[in-house]
């Protein structure tokens, strides 16, 4: 379609699509992929199209059902498409960056606000710091993010035009969210649409119960499109109910409830947090919800912000990057609070100043990009299995030092799965075999090591004694 035949919200929104896609695609080539939760995620989604089983996720052969199957599958199916390396398997979360920019746009717009706001949302969002940098990992929560804000879209299409196509989209990309990263999508979508729902009946002194019931059904239509999957893992593994248990409650509740024992923190911890998150417009959304908190139209995307913060802080596991969903609904606040500081500029400032202001962003964090993938090139540890592979007998992992980010960087980098030992193990290994740990220089190996990044070390076995 020629440009001048589209409106003024084509063009809005064209402008954001080919900005946000240069933003997130343009240096991505240059980022690798660090040692930490990435190649643990690269390493199983190597496994899952290597193995070619596309509904179990296994990390060097043994399962790992710490998150469902949907985001593995993406990288799995990417690198099938592009070849087994680090950019095909980001590309999943590259490609939800774009997405989530042009996701909160269709928000903003449906909550009838200008085009101009609109843009300033997907904007900020693709330019808030943590926002371009996470997504451009490969891990699940960018596509947790982005199928949350999807479900959200389509549940505000639902409640302005009563169409049940809507609901129905709803249902699928909170199943899709679910198949992500587990019960939290669910959780974070019913506390912000419940708080709305509570939030506009008691404004008006009026229960509309069907929109509960609509809300109920979503929920029902979203677990019944996860149980698809939970049902065929468990018929495909010999009707494994040890399997299902820990995908459906273990490694949902226990991130509630402190079980798992993993990231614990207390519920101040994101309070904290809050100076290192949503930069540079953090200053700017606080302002924002001061403005904005008597505007029915926002009432959704506060709503979204304020209970979601609440339920993560409630948790037992924290990080900074489960905050992610959340960065959307900021950047919506901000956007239509920019939009009527910048309404008056548009009038007065040329087509090519923008473009250039737009292009001085990119530049700007494409050499962000670049510095970003310099300063962690040391954190790469590919070198250390391409070194391991020149000695004359197999590469091994010794245990306990077979983290699960050493496991995953073994598979990725070396396509197939490498065997852990231990101390007993030692003595029936031929010589020239590669011994490969992190975390420690144990003495039954010897006291030489070539040392890598991450503290990762390379041994070689003589036979009785290591040495390089």
């Amino acid at each position: 379609m020629e440009l001048k035949r589209l409106d003024r919200t084509g063009k809005y929104f064209l402008v954001l699509f080919l900005f946000s896609f240069a933003l997130f695609l343009g240096m991505s080539f240059w980022r690798g992929i660090p040692s930490g939760d990435e190649t643990r995620v690269a390493g199983i989604a190597a496994e899952m199209l290597t193995r070619g089983d596309w509904l179990v996720p296994r990390l060097n052969g043994e399962y790992f059902l710490e998150y469902p199957a949907f985001f593995y599958q993406l990288s799995a199916l990417s690198m099938a498409v592009f070849g087994m390396n680090e950019w095909a398997v980001r590309l999943p979360s590259l490609l939800c960056g774009v997405a989530g920019c042009l996701l909160i746009f269709g928000i903003v717009k449906a909550l009838d606000f200008s085009d101009l706001a609109a843009f300033a949302a997907g904007f900020m969002l693709g330019t808030s710091f943590q926002y371009f940098n996470n997504f451009q990992e490969c891990m699940v929560d960018p596509l947790l993010a982005t199928m949350i804000l999807a479900s959200y879209y389509c549940g505000i299409l639902a409640l302005k035009r009563k169409k049940v196509l809507f609901l129905i989209l709803t249902a699928v990309f909170l199943g899709l969210g679910i198949c992500t990263k587990g019960l939290v999508a669910l959780v974070l979508f019913d506390a912000g649409w419940g708080c709305f729902l509570l939030w506009e009946d008691w404004s008006d002194r009026k229960i509309r119960f069907q929109r509960y019931f609509a809300l109920a059904a979503v929920n029902i239509a979203a677990l019944g499109i996860a149980g698809v999957w939970v049902a065929m893992m468990y018929f495909a593994e010999g009707r494994n109910m040890k399997l299902v248990d820990t995908v459906v409650f273990v490694n949902n509740f226990g991130r509630f409830d402190g079980s798992q024992g993993d990231h614990v923190k207390g519920w101040y911890f994101y309070l904290f947090r809050l100076p290192e998150l949503f930069w540079p417009w953090l200053p700017f959304f606080f302002w924002t919800v001061y403005r904005k908190r008597n505007d029915r139209k926002c009432r959704i995307l506060l709503c979204f912000a304020a209970a979601g913060f609440v339920l993560l802080s409630v948790a037992s596991a924290k990080r900074q990057i489960y905050l992610l969903p959340l960065y959307a609904p900021a950047a919506g606040l901000c956007g239509i609070m920019a939009a009527e500081y910048l309404a008056g500029w548009r009038k007065v400032v040329e087509y090519w100043t923008w473009a250039g202001f737009l292009g001085a962003v990119l530049a700007v964090y494409w050499g962000a990009a670049v510095l970003i993938a310099l300063s962690e090139e040391d954190d790469r540890v590919k070198n250390l299995y391409f070194e391991a592979e020149k000695y004359s007998g197999d590469v091994y992992l010794y245990a306990p030092g077979a983290h699960e980010r050493t496991r995953g960087a073994a598979y990725f980098y070396r396509r197939r799965r490498t065997k852990i030992i231990n101390r007993d193990d030692l003595q029936s290994l031929p010589a020239g075999s590669a011994i490969i740990m992190r975390d420690g220089k144990p003495a039954e190996l010897g006291n030489e090591a070539v040392e890598f990044p991450d503290e990762h070390y390379l041994y070689v076995w003589k036979g009785g004694k290591g040495s390089v």
